[in-house]
């Protein structure tokens, strides 16, 4: 069975790969880990918007280096609405606080995987 069949038996199965190592590693821990996740994705009173949170997702990861979970939510970005000149401030704001490398290293990888799903 593939990883997509199976999360569509399981919409709780681990997507990513290195979720599902967790899953192998000890189930326990991936579950644990997910709900722990999934606190940050609701959507409450006031606060953030699941496009907001995404923009965020993105431009703190694409800040700090990590090109995996930049990359991870551009798509998620794309079904919560976010738009092409919404996705270029929060670069460009990462490239404000990351500096010169976190564009080079994460953020036209970023760019270049919107640009490819347009």
């Amino acid at each position: 069975m593939s990883p997509a069949e199976s999360a569509i038996e399981d919409p709780g199965a681990p997507k990513l790969p290195q979720h599902r190592v967790m899953a192998d590693l000890d189930r326990e821990l991936f579950e644990s880990y997910r709900d722990f996740r999934s606190f940050f994705y609701v959507e409450r009173d006031g606060g953030l918007d699941s496009a907001t949170k995404e923009l965020l997702f993105i431009a703190i990861n694409t800040a700090i280096g990590n090109s995996d979970g930049a990359l991870n939510h551009v798509d998620t970005a794309r079904e919560a609405g976010v738009t092409r000149a919404q996705l270029t401030e929060a670069l460009s704001l990462a490239l404000l606080l990351g500096g010169a490398q976190s564009w080079v290293n994460v953020g036209v990888k970023v760019a270049q995987a919107w640009i490819d799903a347009e």
